[in-house]
């Protein structure tokens, strides 16, 4: 009957131990999700100045005012959908790096952003930038870590100085999109691209940046647009993707010729050799 006591009383005991352990394991799962649920919560609509896009069909962003330094655009303000994103951050920096613009024929400094971490945009947003979808930039946003782009980003002809951007291979009309440029951003490592999206934004010198997963949808990789990130090992591509678009070409009419655009898309970097043959398998030919 002891013997019985004994096992009976040690079941028990075991029984606690592992109740107790379930418990924390759960709080700490718990605990976990609450926190990145907390880092990824949505910006309510409070923390952005907005008004109505053109057309009457949903909100248009023009600039974050909130505090915090993740800005995670919600999907819909006031039962409308986020369509347009026309401005975020100010810039907290007055001065930065001298640089000549041939705009104003003048030294300008680039003013640098020191204190978002994080961005995402809703799936729902169709442009960013300005009307004539020129694509916002983010240039410089010396803090950030984390963006995600939108996968409704739509697309549109693109041209240079006027003219038509051809395929440089097959000859046909390339596309271009608004989607935000993220270049000089330092300490970006996390990057997601949703399917849908078809042209890639600049990521030129993002110098942390060491992995990066394509979606299925990419046709064009312009062709600055990793250059100078001189930690990128690895472009996950997926098998589906059988042509990527890296030169572009256009004919002149004025003056009767045609000038092509050679990619240096992955010049600086320092890809593994897996990447580099799957690039050149889907027709880049530039260096890495």
């Amino acid at each position: 009957m002891r013997k019985i006591g004994k096992l009976v009383a040690a079941i028990a005991v075991a029984t606690l131990v592992f109740a107790n352990f379930a418990s924390c394991s759960k709080k700490g799962e718990s605990a976990k999700k609450t926190s990145k649920d907390v880092a990824l919560k949505e910006n309510p609509a409070s923390d952005f100045s907005y008004t109505m896009t053109d057309d009457s069909q949903g909100v248009l962003i023009k600039k974050y005012i909130g505090s915090s330094p993740k800005i995670i655009i919600p999907a819909t303000i006031e039962g409308l959908p986020v369509l347009e994103v026309e401005n975020l951050a100010d810039l907290d920096h007055e001065y930065g790096d001298l640089y000549w613009d041939y705009q104003s024929d003048d030294y300008r400094y680039h003013k640098n952003n020191v204190t978002i971490t994080h961005i995402s945009f809703p799936d729902s947003v169709r442009y960013t930038g300005n009307s004539n979808k020129v694509a916002m930039s983010l240039k410089d946003y010396d803090a950030l870590e984390y963006i995600k782009f939108p996968a409704g980003i739509e697309t549109h002809p693109a041209t240079s100085f006027g003219d038509p951007l051809l395929d440089a291979v097959s000859g046909e009309q390339v596309l271009a999109s608004s989607i935000p440029s993220v270049e000089g951003c330092d300490k970006l490592n996390k990057i997601i691209i949703p399917e849908g999206i078809k042209v890639l934004p600049n990521f030129q010198d993002c110098k942390t940046l060491k992995s990066i997963t394509l979606p299925s949808t990419v046709e064009i990789i312009p062709d600055s647009c990793f250059s100078g990130c001189t930690n990128l090992e690895e472009i996950i591509i997926p098998e589906t993707i059988t042509k990527i678009i890296f030169d572009t070409k256009t004919f002149d009419e004025y003056w009767g010729k045609e000038t092509i655009y050679n990619s240096f898309a992955f010049e600086g970097t320092h890809l593994n050799l897996a990447t580099q043959a799957k690039l050149k398998q889907l027709g880049y030919n530039g260096k890495f």
